[in-house]
């Protein structure tokens, strides 16, 4: 996937780390409600978990000016034409925002319909690490 003003966006890359992926739309009252919790979240773990927002079907100048209201600090995948959700989802209604953890073996960990706050964040964190170690 393309990423909003920078280098393509490769899940695998990220291999081996512990990754959040944050979908959401710049229209979407839930979506800018959590956005502040997920832009902390980035920020206290800058060297340990990667961060991932995922917009659908928007365009970039949107894209842009949330970004910016918001300091969003991590990559925004784009999925301009909502290809990627539409194979999660096959005609189902999609929901926003979204979270989805994936540990750092490639394993989905969770993933999540609504929107979360920074104590989420932190014990789905610190779940999916713990998972991992016993694993």
């Amino acid at each position: 996937m393309e990423v909003l003003d920078g280098p393509p966006f490769d899940l695998a890359v990220y291999r081996g780390k512990l990754v959040f992926v944050n979908i959401f739309a710049t229209w979407c009252g839930p979506c800018r409600a959590e956005q502040p919790a997920v832009v902390t979240f980035a920020k206290e773990h800058a060297d340990d978990t990667v961060v991932i927002g995922m917009n659908y079907k928007e365009e970039d100048t949107d894209v842009r000016a949330y970004r910016k209201k918001f300091d969003i600090p991590y990559p925004i995948a784009m999925d301009r034409r909502g290809a990627v959700l539409a194979g999660v989802y096959s005609g189902a209604k999609i929901l926003f925002p979204m979270t989805i953890v994936i540990r750092p073996n490639g394993a989905l960990w969770c993933a999540w319909a609504g929107d979360v706050n920074l104590a989420w964040l932190e014990r789905e964190r610190d779940d999916a690490l713990a998972a991992t170690a016993t694993s």
